[in-house]
């Protein structure tokens, strides 16, 4: 591991266990106030951070009916392309998931420089996890 990736991925851990997102160590993007709730206690700790998205809560740059509820980590600890990163969450779906068509939701995505699209992307898609490369 470089000593980049290792300040970076030491520096950032967040249990959530607080009543508001960190400013610190995240931003966020397309998401209403509304959709971020903490829940005591969490899967793996004190607390969790809930991030809801319903019907109606459509991102400002969805092309199509979508719901967007970005949380991405503060710029200060991105890592240099190539460092050695380690990355843990856990996450819970729930509601109803269609038994057909597509209801894809975006749980993480890692892009490479100059690239928009996410080279490596979590996805739950109707009912299944999938790694998407």
């Amino acid at each position: 591991m470089t000593a980049g990736g290792a300040a970076c991925a030491a520096g950032l851990d967040d249990h959530f266990d607080g009543s508001k997102v960190d400013a610190s160590k995240w931003t966020t993007q397309q998401i209403l106030p509304s959709q971020v709730q903490f829940t005591k206690p969490g899967r793996c700790g004190s607390a969790a951070i809930d991030i809801i998205t319903k019907d109606g809560d459509n991102g400002l740059e969805c092309e199509d009916e979508c719901q967007r509820a970005e949380l991405r980590t503060a710029k200060k600890f991105w890592p240099s392309f190539g460092d050695e990163v380690w990355y843990s969450f856990s996450f819970k779906i729930t509601g109803e998931v269609p038994s057909v068509g597509s209801a894809r939701s975006v749980i993480g995505q890692w892009k490479g420089p100059g690239d928009s699209s996410p080279m490596i992307a979590q996805r739950f898609d109707n009912g299944i996890f999938h790694i998407t490369v």
